[in-house]
């Protein structure tokens, strides 16, 4: 059984160094993901921002009120546009700065600050590739050792359980005799 177990443990740490090594390269795609929508973003904000800087000394608000107070309906709901892509432009910038802080900082952005559409876009274009940078490699390592250690972990805690179960049963027929 222990042989059993060495070479499951063995199977689990190579699964979980190779899953590991994938870390870097989401973190990649995710990124770069950001990076074409925020280019996008910043090239269809341009064209209001000639228009703001031409009649409005550069103020994008003070376009967007224009728009908001204008009698013409089209132009009202062109408000809404440009405001949402002012927002969607402000909101991609902040992420992309914390994304290119280092990989540690975009890892920590990837698992709880994710945008959900294009971090679901991202996995559903991922394309695996092993990375054999010193980052990815650590990546690897780390999480096959923090997997391990949770799997002797548990394995620890049902065998611990099951003695205990076990030995309360014993005692409690000793009492009951």
């Amino acid at each position: 059984m222990a042989k059993i177990n060495h070479y499951l443990t063995m199977v689990l740490f190579t699964v979980m160094f190779l899953i590991g090594l994938q870390i870097p390269s989401v973190i990649d795609q995710y990124t770069k993901r950001v990076d074409a929508q925020l280019i996008e973003a910043t090239s269809l904000l341009k064209q209001y921002q000639i228009i703001a800087n031409k009649y409005h000394n550069g103020d994008m608000q003070d376009l967007i009120e224009l728009h908001k107070q204008s009698q013409n309906p089209s132009f009202k709901d062109e408000a809404t546009v440009i405001q949402t892509l002012v927002d969607r432009y402000s909101y991609l910038k902040k992420h992309k700065v914390l994304l290119d802080k280092n990989i540690f900082s975009a890892g920590f952005v990837l698992i709880f600050q994710a945008d959900t559409d294009i971090y679901n876009r991202t996995i559903d274009q991922y394309t695996m590739s092993v990375q054999f940078t010193l980052v990815a490699l650590a990546f690897g390592a780390i999480f096959a050792v923090i997997c391990c250690a949770l799997y002797e972990f548990i394995q620890f805690v049902c065998k611990y359980g099951y003695f205990k179960i076990k030995q309360k049963r014993r005692i409690k027929k000793t009492i009951h005799r």
